[in-house]
C-alpha cells in the first residue's frame, strides 16, 4: 500500500524510526501484527468466543472479500520476536461505513476496521485484550502515551525483526469529538510505513491500566521522498524535524464497535480482570 502525499499531510502510515526494541513480550500482550493484506498494527478487543482486532480501515479496505483460496490473510501475535509469533488466519473484516464518502473520497476520521480471526485465541501472559479509552477518563494535553509497531526503521531501511516502541506527546485530544487525536514523537523519531492501525496507548491516571486511546491513521506535514519505495517519511519543516501523527478517536466509536462485534460497551471499556 502507498502513502498519498499532499502539501500539508501524508497518507496512510505503514514502523518506528529510532524506536526502542521491546524486550518483554508481556508488555503489550494486546498488540497484533496484520501480516496481510498489508503490514499494519492492531489491538485485540476480544479473544473468545470470537477474536476481534481493531485496526485502520486503509489496512484492509482495498483487499477482496471473501478471502481467496488459499487464504493469504493472516495476523500474528504473542511474542515481540516476529519469527516466534503465533499466526492465525483472518476470515473477515468490517470497515466503518463512513470511511469512504459518496463521492469516493476517504474520511480519515473514520479510518477504522474490525478484523475477525478464524479461531478464538487463548489468553496468556503474552496474549490479552485491551479496553477502549473513554471520554470521562481524565487526559491532560501534553501527557505521554505509547506507540508500537513493526514497520520500517528509517528511510531506505528494513522492517525490524521484533516489535519497537516509543513514547509520544499527546498534543490534541477532544473528548466526545470525531476530530482526530494528534501526537508528536521525539525529535528525529517517527512512525513509518508499517505502523498504520497500531494502538496509541494511554494508562489510567487512577489504576495504571492500559487503554486504547487511538488508532494510527496519518502523518501530517511530511512526505515520502521516494513514493514508489516508501519506507519512512521526511518532515517538511527541517528546522524542527518533528512530525505530527493523527489517530482515530476510538472512544467516539464505542457503540459502533459494540454493534459490529456483539460485545457490550461495558466489556469493551473494562480492562480484563488481571493483566494476562
Amino acid at each position: 500500500m502507498k502513502f498519498i502525499t499532499l502539501l500539508a499531510w501524508l497518507g496512510p502510515v505503514y514502523a518506528i524510526q529510532n524506536g526502542t526494541a521491546v524486550k518483554d513480550s508481556t508488555l503489550y500482550p494486546y498488540f497484533v501484527t496484520i501480516g496481510n493484506p498489508h503490514v499494519c498494527g492492531g489491538a485485540f478487543l476480544s479473544l473468545e468466543p470470537e477474536a476481534w482486532v481493531l485496526t485502520a480501515a486503509h489496512c484492509v479496505y482495498d483487499a477482496p472479500l471473501p478471502p481467496p483460496s488459499p487464504n493469504p490473510y493472516f495476523a500474528s501475535f504473542g511474542d515481540v520476536s516476529r519469527q516466534d509469533q503465533h499466526i492465525e488466519a483472518i476470515t473477515d473484516w468490517i470497515v466503518h461505513p463512513e470511511y469512504v464518502t459518496s463521492s469516493g473520497d476517504t474520511d480519515m476520521r473514520y479510518d477504522l476496521a474490525l478484523v475477525k480471526l478464524k479461531h478464538p485465541v487463548k489468553a496468556s501472559s503474552t496474549v490479552s485484550r485491551i479496553a477502549l479509552y473513554q471520554d470521562d477518563m481524565a487526559l491532560n494535553v501534553n501527557t505521554t502515551a505509547s506507540v508500537m509497531g513493526v514497520g520500517y526503521t528509517g528511510f531506505g531501511l528494513p522492517q525490524p525483526s521484533q516489535l519497537l516502541h516509543m513514547l509520544v506527546h499527546v498534543t490534541k485530544y477532544t473528548p466526545g469529538s470525531l476530530e482526530m487525536t494528534e501526537t508528536n514523537p521525539p525529535v528525529n523519531s517517527a512512525v513509518c510505513h508499517g505502523d498504520s492501525g497500531g494502538p496509541l496507548i494511554e494508562r489510567s491516571p487512577w489504576t495504571g491500566r492500559p487503554y486504547v486511546l487511538g488508532i494510527l491513521s496519518r502523518i501530517f506535514n511530511a512526505y515520502d521522498p521516494d513514493p514508489r519505495n516508501a519506507t519512512c517519511p521526511f518532515n517538511f519543516d527541517t528546522s524542527t524535524n518533528v512530525t505530527t501523527d493523527g489517530y482515530v478517536n476510538v472512544a467516539y466509536f464505542t457503540s459502533w464497535i459494540a454493534n459490529i462485534t456483539g460485545l457490550s460497551e461495558q466489556f469493551l471499556t473494562t480492562p480484563p480482570a488481571a493483566d494476562a
